[in-house]
């Protein structure tokens, strides 16, 4: 099927059992579709989205002061996380799904942070207090945050909002690093995306097991296999699958 969005698209998702798929808009128009009939089921706010396990609701966001909980099949409202006097830029799901993670700054430009929010509650657990704009986050198997700065610094915390350690620091990055992706099924593998190649990274020491290179492209969007053992990464007109033991292509 060719689905028919009403404008660019800018983001796109699919659901876990394949039955459906998600699309944003750079106007902020997101649809679910189902997969079968190319026919669109629910509408919803959102330049960006993403699937609640296992699936029956969708999280929606994109630079305004919330980000949206919603039905999947009628695109009605569950909830909305309110971040007063930020904008929520960027989100991620605990692979459990029980956690979001939102980053946002302030509407003045003077503050950043992350927020740790319990999915069944609606509440905001803790703040993570940053000194530079994010990047991008990531929420790990077992509750550990990843943060990506825009000057490249990453780090992990705890469950708890607890600083575990810097990976990479902004002084002196290894790797020119703009994306961050967790394994379902591992508490202790990052995948951190550069521009013609990603990394697997060891959370507890903060090294590299993993190179995944030969792409000759920036790669501009990634997706990891549910069990957790491929890598897949497209770029301009060109798609890659990595096999993440051997790193081979």
């Amino acid at each position: 099927h060719v689905l028919r969005a009403p404008g660019a698209v800018q983001h796109a998702v699919v659901f876990p059992d394949g039955d459906r798929v998600g699309t944003c808009t750079f106007t902020g128009v997101g649809i679910v579709w189902d997969a079968a009939s190319g026919l669109a089921l629910a509408e919803i706010y959102g330049r960006f989205m993403a699937v609640l396990p296992p699936g029956g609701g969708v999280l929606s966001w994109g630079h305004a002061s919330w980000a949206t909980i919603s039905n999947a099949t009628s695109g009605v409202s569950m909830g909305r996380l309110q971040e007063p006097g930020f904008h929520i830029y960027v989100a991620s799901i605990s692979p459990e799904g029980d956690r979001i993670i939102t980053g946002s700054s302030e509407c003045s430009g003077g503050r950043h942070q992350v927020t740790v929010w319990d999915v069944a509650s609606q509440r905001a657990l803790h703040h993570l207090r940053l000194a530079t704009r994010l990047l991008d986050i990531a929420v790990l198997r077992g509750g550990v945050v990843a943060t990506l700065d825009v000057h490249g610094r990453l780090d992990t915390w705890s469950a708890s909002g607890a600083f575990l350690r810097n990976v990479q620091d902004s002084a002196q990055p290894l790797q020119r690093v703009f994306a961050l992706q967790a394994f379902p099924t591992r508490a202790d593998r990052l995948l951190a995306v550069a521009r013609g190649a990603a990394f697997v990274w060891d959370v507890a020491s903060g090294g590299v097991v993993r190179r995944l290179g030969g792409f000759p492209h920036l790669i501009r969007s990634t997706a990891v296999s549910p069990g957790g053992d491929e890598v897949l990464a497209c770029g301009s007109d060109e798609v890659a699958i990595w096999e993440v033991s051997t790193g081979e292509r």
